[in-house]
């Protein structure tokens, strides 16, 4: 689209929101005007108007979150998406068998976003939750929505990516990633092993629509200490293949699962 086209006023203020909802701690009206390059004065405009919306709330000491308005937003939104209905019931039910973490995840950029989690344990030093934002090379979600890209959209992935090395068994080189992707293709799931955690090994399997596409990814975190039980194990992960079966017959899919369609 070209500039002229463009209201530039409302980009700006979605900026400043995007800006608000990436940064871990409230933000001051100096820090936020330094972060997008503007005055100021235009900055404060900016957050007088987002303030009166509901979309940008003052704590204390001047600083600014985002407002209670973002997440209904984003939770309207995802009430009337199909496949977050029909995989968050199925996603429970099975968290709640199983007794470990689920998470849905899709790709935004770069990055996963999560949709839903259901956290039994924490084992890492922050919470993942519904908005979450994680590197996709690392976690069992999104190495199956990368293994998922066609090759021109995996190219861009490779440009705008930095392979940060989450754990010392995290792969960050990309011949091993590609090679990994070969590997995930071939038998329709994922596996992060101690990758993202070093207390964690996760399964990642695609949720598929009626084309066949890779509509999203679920996860499924099992402690590194219920490795080692293998009966135990196999299990876990058919009864986890059953659901995203379920979840993609849901959306349309009809088919071999688990299975990932470039």
């Amino acid at each position: 689209m070209s500039d002229n086209q463009l209201i530039k006023s409302v980009a700006k203020g979605f900026a400043l929101l995007e800006l608000l909802v990436r940064s871990p701690d409230p933000l001051t009206l100096t820090q936020i005007a330094n972060e997008l390059g503007h005055t100021k004065t235009t900055t404060q405009r900016l957050i007088n108007t987002l303030l009166a919306l509901g979309y940008v709330k003052r704590i204390e000491g001047k600083r600014y979150v985002p407002g209670n308005k973002v997440l209904s937003l984003s939770f309207q939104l995802l009430q009337k998406d199909n496949l977050y209905k029909q995989a968050q019931s199925l996603l429970e039910k099975i968290s709640d068998q199983l007794g470990y973490s689920v998470t849905l995840s899709v790709l935004e950029g770069s990055e996963i976003l999560v949709i839903y989690r259901k956290e039994r344990a924490r084992y890492l030093p922050y919470a993942i939750y519904t908005g979450s934002k994680l590197p996709p090379h690392c976690s069992a979600t999104g190495k199956v929505l990368l293994a998922s890209l066609p090759e021109d959209k995996l190219e861009d992935f490779w440009t705008d990516v930095t392979l940060t090395k989450v754990t010392p068994k995290t792969i960050t080189d990309k011949k091993g990633l590609i090679q990994e992707f070969t590997r995930i293709r071939k038998r329709g799931y994922s596996i992060s092993n101690q990758e993202f955690s070093l207390d964690l090994y996760s399964i990642g399997i695609p949720l598929l629509d009626g084309r066949g596409q890779v509509a999203a990814a679920a996860g499924l975190s099992v402690p590194i200490k219920d490795k080692s039980d293998k009966k135990k194990l196999a299990a876990t992960m058919s009864a986890f293949f059953e659901i995203g079966m379920q979840i993609s017959q849901a959306l349309g899919y009809q088919g071999p699962y688990p299975r990932i369609n470039q």
